[in-house]
């Protein structure tokens, strides 16, 4: 196996919003798994994507969107794949255990 592919892949610039802006985000994605975004999400997270429909559900995310997640490490890994996909979408820094 070469290992060209792996020298020239750079790592995903991720790009953060601090907890206190997210109930302002216009575009919020929730990325957590159905119940968890049914027991609590933020009134501007209009869409819940959950991590495994991510792949199937990519052209629902915009381009300039903000994902969140419980502890920001889901989203954080979501943003760096779409990333790799030309978008330059944001995570909320600490998810929803932030705003608590």
């Amino acid at each position: 196996m070469s290992t060209d592919i792996l020298r020239e892949t750079k790592p995903p610039t991720l790009f953060f919003v601090e907890a206190a802006e997210a109930k302002d985000v216009p575009s919020l994605i929730d990325v957590r798994p159905p119940d968890a975004y049914e027991k609590e999400h933020l009134p501007n997270a209009s869409t819940n994507i959950p991590f495994g429909q991510v792949a199937d559900r990519i052209e629902q995310i915009p381009h300039d969107a903000v994902l969140i997640c419980q502890s920001g490490q889901t989203s954080s890994f979501i943003a760096g794949l779409l990333s790799g996909k030309g978008r330059k979408v944001r995570v909320v820094k600490g998810g929803m255990n932030a705003l608590k």
